[in-house]
């Protein structure tokens, strides 16, 4: 059943990977709790999603947006254009906050550069994290083996 509808939608949508994306979205869509717009038909969520690709009862550029929106990490935001007045201030804000940023930053090389220099600082070897390999157990000279009797002396 699934075949036919996918050569169904193939006709709709050549790209078949397209066609797999969009169908998935309109699975999930379906999942939330979307309006289906054909008779399901105990059919599953993805096949449901391909017939009403197939049958054209979903517009095919609300899929792709929702789609390109869900992938989205970074939401641009319009923001209205900067005015000269503001673009001025920002700009006096930018420079005083690098001021106190480069200050604070040459504060903590010299106090680093000291503590370096001094005798008594002295750093510990590192120490090593690599695992002990595995070798092989050699028998313990304390516990001797019972030797294996050869074919020859076995009773039968």
């Amino acid at each position: 059943m699934a075949r036919v509808t996918v050569e169904d939608c193939v006709l709709k949508v050549p790209n078949r990977f397209e066609l797999v994306l969009l169908a998935g979205q309109r699975a999930r869509e379906i999942t939330s709790g979307a309006p289906l717009t054909i008779d399901r038909d105990d059919d599953k969520n993805p096949v449901v999603a391909l017939r009403e690709i197939a049958e054209d009862t979903v517009p095919l550029d609300h899929l792709q947006d929702s789609l390109v929106r869900g992938m989205q990490k970074h939401v641009e935001i319009d923001e209205p254009e900067e005015t000269p007045e503001l673009r001025l201030a920002r700009s006096s804000a930018r420079t005083r906050s690098t001021r106190k940023r480069s200050r604070k930053n040459s504060r903590k090389t010299c106090s680093r550069s000291r503590t370096r220099r001094s005798s008594s600082y002295r750093r510990a070897p590192p120490r090593s994290t690599a695992r002990p390999r595995n070798r092989k157990k050699s028998p313990d000279p304390r516990s001797p083996t019972p030797p294996m009797p050869s074919p020859a002396t076995r009773r039968r």
